[in-house]
Parts: C-alpha cells; structure tokens; sequence
C-alpha cells in the first residue's frame, strides 16, 4: 500500500494506493492524549490513478464527547471497490492516533 500525506493551510490530505480495489464498509478515527479532532472531512474514493474521486463520505462534525484514545467508527451506505482512496481534513491543529479501514 502506498500512501500520501498533503497539508495546505486548513486541509490535510490523505491518499492510499492499494494493490488491488477493495470495497470499504466502514471506516474509523481513534482520538489521541490531546483533544483536538478534525472540524470535518470528507472520504472519496477512484477505481484508477487518472479517474475522477467520488464522493464516498462527508462528516460535518466529530461526535462528541471527545475523549482520550476512543475510536469512532463511521459507516459507508452505498459500499463499491476502489482501488485509491482519499480523505480531506479540515481542520488548523488536530491529532488522530488511528485511522482504519474495514473491508469486506
């Protein structure tokens, strides 16, 4: 799996690159020893490097409370096999100790 990590200004991006397309059920975010979360993000996800990235899932919020080392899961709706995925954060300063994919 190849990975890529963008930061601009309030935004940090995230890519993954996978051997082989995967369908994504769920996903989750575990906090870390600080408090500070994503104000929101949004999940896309491309069948090939040079396809358009679809818009998989858009969280407004983190759920509150927001507590030390608590892992909050989110699931997919409509569930298809990607190959690339990408997460955007916006947010100014946050800390995420886990981010996990569960696939079928």
């Amino acid at each position: 799996m190849y990975s890529e990590f963008n930061v601009n200004k309030n935004i940090h991006e995230l890519i993954f690159e996978l051997n082989e397309p995967i369908e994504l059920l769920m996903y989750s975010l575990t906090t870390s020893l600080r408090l500070d979360v994503p104000e929101c993000w949004s999940l896309y996800g491309a069948a090939a490097k040079n396809e358009p990235w679809v818009l998989i899932d858009e969280q407004a919020e983190f759920p509150r409370p927001v507590t030390l080392y608590t892992e909050k899961a989110f699931k997919i709706d409509n569930p298809k096999s990607y190959r690339y995925y990408r997460i955007l954060f916006k947010g100014s300063s946050f800390v995420l100790s886990l981010l996990s994919f569960y696939i079928k």
